[in-house]
């Protein structure tokens, strides 16, 4: 470089922002009017290109950074500023950075920010020292767009957010044999807004505090690309040959989503099993009085599903897999019983891992699925 004094950093164009409030008012030094969508700034040309995809008020945005791990694709410190810019950067223990003589320079002193109360006395503010850098899917440009958010509930929603998605990153590759890495480039993402309540410090209330509602941000990876990546475990672990048919509009109907299926009804559906799985004689036989002509082996799957969904939405956090284990093991003994009765070519692995066993019993589930309401129905292919 010809110039040694120039600071040279790769990094990409920033050809937009993404806002969540309003302009700042005219001649004011605040925030503009928080919204309900996304505000982007950006070319002409780009924001009719964000307009076609996305329409006039987006509420969400696909996106993929341009870093690999959670900390480099967004880190908020706690930030003071003064007049000539940042006077101090902290991690509410110490002041890591403050200003002397102009410049910032390392520091190790205590912060004065309170745990309990989630503020500092200083009138620090949660904050990125880098933006949020990412591309926007669809924009056909080689630029990135910028966010960066001063709200604590926000900024620790999606770093919580990230965090998971490198687990489940690391869980992916691992599933499809490459080494475990919780790299999160190349995953897609939604960049979201929706409504939630937030307790916020209220004068008037007798605890001090008050619900509103306020629209955050969130970041979920991408349910499309989860479902590609699914395909190619699914690959990887049976091969290109196995197609599982989609099942029956009826069936899939009969089986209701968890939010609607409470795990007390789940547990009496459990309760009318017999040892094998199967509808006691006495229930089996008032079905059919009743005129409900669904296979004893149908009902027990249908229970074993709204089971195993209710274990995989109460797993998500290390406590919660530890007390979903003995679930999980009954479950897997139920679906090992069933599968001998109607399939006994079919072998259900036992794994000392939760999350290998709930893969297996899922794969096992959809299996059991095409079984039994499919293998004998001409019109669906095999």
């Amino acid at each position: 470089m010809a110039i040694k004094s120039m600071q040279i950093n790769a990094r990409p164009p920033i050809i937009g922002r993404v806002h969540k409030g309003g302009p700042k008012p005219q001649g004011e030094d605040r925030p503009g009017a928080d919204l309900d969508h996304f505000r982007i700034e950006s070319t002409p040309e780009v924001l009719e290109r964000i307009r076609e995809i996305y329409g006039d008020k987006p509420r969400q945005l696909r996106v993929l950074f341009i870093e690999h791990y959670p900390a480099d694709i967004y880190d908020p410190f706690l930030v003071q500023r003064g007049q000539t810019g940042i006077a101090t950067i902290c991690d509410s223990v110490n002041i890591v950075k403050k200003r002397v003589a102009g410049r910032l320079v390392a520091c190790d002193e205590p912060c004065e920010f309170d745990q309990e109360k989630a503020a500092c006395p200083r009138g620090c503010k949660s904050q990125a020292l880098k933006p949020m850098l990412f591309y926007i899917r669809g924009v056909e440009r080689a630029g990135v767009f910028a966010f960066n958010t001063t709200s604590w509930t926000d900024n620790v929603e999606l770093q919580n957010n990230l965090a998971y998605a490198a687990q489940e990153a690391r869980k992916f590759r691992a599933a499809l044999g490459a080494p475990p890495d919780a790299s999160l480039l190349g995953v897609e993402f939604i960049l979201g807004r929706d409504q939630r309540s937030q307790n916020v410090p209220s004068k008037k209330s007798p605890t001090g505090k008050a619900k509103v509602k306020r629209w955050l941000c969130y970041l979920e990876i991408s349910p499309d690309w989860i479902a590609r990546v699914q395909e190619e475990i699914r690959k990887e672990a049976y091969g290109e040959n196995l197609a599982l048919p989609e099942p029956k509009a009826q069936i899939a109907l009969s089986i209701r989503p968890v939010d609607e299926r409470k795990p007390d009804e789940v547990a009496d559906d459990l309760a009318g099993l017999d040892a094998d799985g199967f509808d006691k004689p006495e229930d089996a036989e008032e079905d059919a009085e009743d005129g409900e002509t669904e296979t004893s082996a149908g009902n027990a799957l249908k229970a074993m599903v709204a089971l195993f969904q209710d274990i995989k939405e109460n797993s998500a956090t290390t406590k919660g897999k530890d007390a979903q284990k003995a679930r999980l093991k009954g479950l897997t003994t139920g679906v090992i019983a069933l599968a001998a009765e109607i399939d006994p070519e079919y072998t259900v692995e036992k794994t000392a891992s939760f999350d290998t066993t709930v893969v297996e019993i899922g794969n096992a589930l959809n299996h059991l699925h095409r079984v039994i309401y499919t293998a004998s129905d001409e019109s669906v292919p095999s």
